[in-house]
């Protein structure tokens, strides 16, 4: 179970980064 509450962890906290980022990117625009 540990494993899956790794990969859980990992994808969400990709998901919210790449969010963050386009967000910053059309603030650049």
């Amino acid at each position: 179970m540990k494993k899956v509450i790794k990969w859980i962890i990992l994808i969400i906290g990709a998901l919210f980064g790449a969010v963050a980022w386009n967000s910053n990117k059309k603030e650049e625009q």
